[in-house]
């Protein structure tokens, strides 16, 4: 949800949704009576034990706790908001914090499109606005497909003296040409 996301796709199997906060809280306040076992709080304010499932609720207790899950929901709300904007479709049916599933996730605006794994691949490709953008299994498979070349040239290149350079063409010189080469620096002093 979080607004640089350009694009939302899901699969048909996705759960989304819950948008919403929830609190539980027990109360065995009566089975500690009824077990005559007593229960003492030492507390600096009139709320800081409020969901202490040792005693009774008061009034004041519920609007308290009440208020912090409406005003968490308030913020998830709007990160949601920020995130998706315009294209919530259907606020009042995701206030109810119900679940979806694929299509559905799509109709109340939380998600774009359902897609499968190649759709996704392509589309990240297309809003990325790059050629260079590879999924990890085609980078796999190029790396596969490296290590069955003739293996590098191997240079093991430490700071050269100036008298040194010619190595360094050498290797720019096989660069031009298209060999692989595979690099080693070496520190003139070890730590």
């Amino acid at each position: 949800m979080a607004p640089p996301v350009k694009y939302i796709g899901v699969r048909t199997e996705t759960i989304g949704g819950s948008v919403g906060v929830i609190m539980y809280s027990a109360n065995y306040s009566r089975l500690l009576d009824w077990a005559k076992v007593d229960s003492k709080v030492y507390k600096s304010g009139p709320l800081k034990d409020s969901g202490n499932p040792n005693r009774a609720e008061t009034k004041a207790d519920q609007e308290y706790l009440q208020g912090m899950i409406d005003e968490l929901a308030s913020r998830f709300y709007a990160v949601v908001e920020k995130g998706r904007g315009s294209k919530i479709k259907d606020w009042k049916s995701i206030k109810t914090a119900r679940i979806y599933f694929g299509k559905s996730i799509v109709d109340v605006g939380l998600a774009d499109q359902v897609m499968t794994h190649e759709q996704v691949i392509a589309k990240a490709k297309e809003l990325s606005g790059s050629k260079n953008v590879y999924t990890r299994d085609e980078i796999k498979k190029m790396s596969e497909s490296l290590s069955e070349s003739p293996s590098p040239s191997y240079y093991r290149v430490t700071p050269p003296e100036p008298q040194e350079y010619s190595i360094v063409f050498k290797i720019l010189k096989d660069i031009h040409v298209g060999s692989s080469i595979r690099f080693e620096y070496l520190m003139p002093y070890q730590f």
